[in-house]
């Protein structure tokens, strides 16, 4: 396919006869651009990466001794005495915000919905950003069909997006226990400390918002062909390198029983440098020998970006982005 689009190129700029001659070896272009195919990744890190969904409401005080209900952050078991009581010492938990004194429970949490465990995939909207490039001629065909050279190139685009997670939730009763350290895990045989095996349900979300700015910088070859009247045809492609500036939060609210019982929030800022490549495509009009209009799309692939907050995280996708551009350009 790309052999081909080249031929017919070539051909046509062959076909057009002798170049325009007006333009001259330095340009810079200038405009907006808008970005697209920008996706993130967003994870519930509170939660471990286990499939297995809650099943701790099937326990009810019974069952078959060393029986495990699994959750994504501890798991709840029928103990050596079948749970005599509907009491089980045969428990685990992994981080201390589980545990809720106010309401003298533990939580226990499982994906839901139609997430792929503790992650939602999102796309981005269309980004605004700007675009600069100057290019230095270097040559051209003796018919002046063909003209190339190097190009050095800047820009700035938003990446924002946002996505939920969310998990099943439930609550087993303390019974006034001191909780042990977490992480803990009881034993099938005990002797622990002992907590309710029949659980009230719920469900805990959580809305992630990531605020990202992209500075980019790129430096490569160019090549120019002359189609007809004052229409050029432009490719190139080269090193692309980028900064990013992000702000990632997020808000989690969790209800129980059908009442809301905690909301937690968090923020934070973050930066790295990126780097990677890009190809463009462009069309150009000659107004006038000194001035034009052009638009085009570009490629970009600078990899994926990373920000965590407080357990949470956000994989920003910048490996297959296209970018919009229009503008203007001078030419001396």
């Amino acid at each position: 396919m790309k052999h081909t689009i080249v031929t017919t190129v070539l051909l046509l700029a062959a076909m057009a006869g002798n170049g325009f001659t007006g333009q001259r070896p330095q340009k810079i272009t200038f405009g907006p651009a808008f970005g697209f195919n920008i996706t993130a990744d967003f994870h519930d890190g509170s939660m471990a990466a286990n499939p297995v969904p809650p099943g701790g409401a099937a326990i009810g005080g019974g069952g078959v001794p060393g029986t495990v209900f699994e959750y994504q952050d501890g798991f709840i078991g029928v103990d050596s005495s079948g749970n005599a009581g509907g009491m089980t010492w045969y428990w685990g938990y992994n981080d201390a915000s589980q545990v809720d004194p106010a309401n003298d429970w533990l939580t226990l949490s499982g994906a839901t919905g139609n997430h792929t465990g503790s992650t939602q995939h999102e796309r981005a909207s269309a980004q605004r950003g700007f675009d600069f490039a100057f290019q230095q001629e270097h040559g051209r065909s003796r018919d002046e069909v063909v003209r190339w050279g190097i190009q050095i190139g800047a820009g700035w685009s938003k990446a924002d997006v946002s996505g939920n997670t969310s998990r099943a939730v439930d609550a087993f009763p303390l019974g006034g226990i001191l909780v042990p350290t977490a992480p803990y895990s009881g034993t099938v045989n005990g002797p622990g400390p002992m907590i309710g095996d029949t659980p009230m349900s719920g469900s805990s979300g959580v809305h992630h918002q990531l605020d990202a700015d992209v500075y980019g910088l790129r430096v490569g070859p160019y090549l120019e062909f002359w189609m007809r009247e004052k229409l050029f045809l432009g490719v190139g492609g080269g090193l692309a390198l980028a900064h990013i500036d992000s702000d990632y939060s997020y808000e989690q609210n969790t209800v129980i029983g059908g009442a809301p019982v905690s909301q937690t929030t968090s923020s934070s800022s973050g930066s790295q440098g990126r780097a990677g490549g890009y190809a463009e495509i462009s069309f150009l009009w000659h107004l006038t020998d000194h001035r034009g209009v052009y638009t085009g799309l570009r490629y970009h692939n600078i990899g994926k970006y990373t920000h965590n907050t407080d357990g949470m995280r956000a994989d920003l996708d910048l490996s297959r982005s296209l970018f919009w551009r229009f503008g203007g350009f001078v030419s001396f």
